[in-house]
């Protein structure tokens, strides 16, 4: 439980599956869905920002690591299909032997008039000719050979039956973060007033460009582009180091978030540690989850200084008094600016995506304060210029278009498990295949913990998609469809597919 905190954020997508880290803060809130409570930071996730200090509420089996540990753990054992299917092959070839060995005994006696001991040893010995003992060197060599071949593919097997299960499974359940999705927040469109921009490239990478109607922009000829983009690299905390290989991922140090701000600025030529020099910062006022807005204060080459602001837009249209148009020209913002920036925010949240807004203002060099700590949150963040927004989201895997057609056309089923928000999972699921469209049927972790096991089967007679579910709710979706006779595999790259 935190005791002090600022501006923490903490990546808790091994627990929840969600690709934004969260805000914590000391102050008691329950937020939405498990793992949600402000207050409380959890064993095995990650901080990206911030600084907090906090008293250990439990160790060991009693944290939420632990208690997904003990659901893994007392599960029983369940007989595979292959298993099953030969211990049926095994009673029945036992009960033909058997029977045709009683009715040689019989013959023998009755008919032949062979004596009781030799009729016996007679039918015995029919009885073992007919178990087929090289069942279970073929059966073994078979799944041997199945091992390999996945072997060459990269995946380890560690029970040879799961190698049949796996060509038996009717229905899959995927987790979304790191397994549909790479796990890295990548900026994909631009938004300014006036014009809009798509970004190429996927990743934490800067293996795109910035284009306009199709075509790559030039940011001598785009200005406020430019603004945006310095805005972006300089109110930037996080740092994004790339490694020696080309096949080495790179090492993020801060937040998804803004790592896909910085690279979206290199995209277009920006870099950060250059800006930095020439506009050197001298004041932050650090993320909180009031005002959802950070800011920087970096000193101009002429003596002033520019406040740079990134945040929510909703909370950022209030404290705008201007907005940047065409030609650099800062006019008054009206109320049709406003509406204009609301409408692009919802429509990239109905595609699925988060945006941030970008907004500035410049102080004068004769107007600086001696003492930069009368520059305040309030005088700061006022009257200012909004530049845009940048609209990100984590980009499908490019080999999963392919292996959800793959699955579908073998008719298998395949069903996202996730704890990501239900707007996200829907449009991710549409968007590579796993749904036929975004107006499928989406099941939040609320809803399945009031829902019985009736209930539960009839959902699943139609196209679905679990969303803000916790570990122990994910066991229950696959125990739920063994009951209703499918062969389920399940799939995932977080703490919290375990159980499941």
């Amino acid at each position: 439980m935190l005791i002090q905190a600022s501006s923490m954020q903490v990546d808790q997508s091994a627990l929840t599956g969600e690709s934004v880290p969260e805000s914590k803060s000391v102050d008691y809130d329950p937020g939405e869905g498990q793992f949600a409570e402000a207050n409380l930071i959890y064993e095995g996730t990650n901080v990206g920002a911030g600084t907090g200090t906090a008293v250990a509420l439990a160790t060991g089996m009693t944290t939420e690591f632990g208690k997904i540990a003990q659901l893994t753990q007392q599960q029983t054992h369940q007989d595979s299909p292959l298993t099953l299917e030969l211990n049926r092959l095994t009673r029945q070839l036992s009960i033909i032997a058997i029977g045709i060995g009683i009715l040689f005994f019989v013959l023998a006696i009755f008919v032949v008039k062979y004596p009781v001991a030799k009729s016996f040893i007679f039918a015995l010995g029919m009885i073992v000719a007919f178990i087929p003992e090289g069942l279970l060197p073929t059966v073994t060599l078979s799944l041997a050979q199945g091992v390999q071949r996945m072997a060459k593919k990269h995946a380890l097997v560690k029970d040879l039956n799961s190698v049949e299960t796996l060509g038996e499974t009717t229905v899959i359940c995927s987790d979304k973060t790191g397994t549909l999705t790479q796990n890295q927040m990548t900026v994909n469109h631009i938004w300014l007033p006036f014009r809009e921009y798509g970004v190429k490239g996927t990743g934490y990478v800067a293996n795109g460009k910035i284009l306009r109607r199709g075509h790559h922009v030039h940011l001598e000829d785009e200005p406020e582009l430019k603004t945006l983009l310095e805005i972006s690299a300089i109110d930037n905390d996080t740092r994004v180091q790339q490694g020696n290989d080309p096949k080495e991922a790179p090492k993020l140090l801060g937040t998804p978030t803004e790592a896909a701000m910085i690279i979206m600025a290199e995209k277009g030529g920006v870099n950060a540690d250059e800006l930095n020099k020439q506009m050197p910062r001298v004041k932050e006022l650090t993320f909180d989850s009031v005002r959802k807005r950070m800011s920087t204060l970096n000193k101009l080459p002429d003596g002033g200084l520019r406040i740079n602001v990134k945040g929510s837009l909703g909370d950022m249209l209030s404290q705008c008094s201007d907005v940047l148009d065409k030609g650099e020209t800062v006019r008054p913002i009206t109320d049709a600016d406003k509406k204009a920036a609301i409408k692009a925010e919802q429509d990239y949240a109905e595609s699925g995506l988060r945006t941030l807004a970008v907004a500035y203002r410049d102080i004068p060099a004769d107007q600086v304060p001696a003492n930069l700590d009368d520059l305040t949150v309030d005088t700061c963040e006022s009257n200012l210029i909004l530049v845009g927004q940048a609209a990100m989201a984590d980009p499908a895997r490019p080999e999963i278009f392919q292996a959800v057609k793959e699955c579908h056309d073998a008719s298998i089923r395949i069903i996202m498990v996730t704890g990501d928000s239900p707007v996200v999972a829907r449009n991710v699921a549409a968007q590579i295949g796993i749904v036929s469209s975004n107006q499928a049927r989406v099941i939040t972790g609320t809803e399945l913990a009031d829902m019985s096991k009736d209930d539960l089967k009839a959902a699943f007679k139609e196209e679905l998609i679990f969303a803000r579910v916790a570990p122990e709710q994910k066991y229950k979706i696959v125990s739920t469809l063994q009951e209703m006779g499918e062969i389920v595999a399940s799939t995932g790259d977080g703490v919290n597919d375990a159980p499941a």
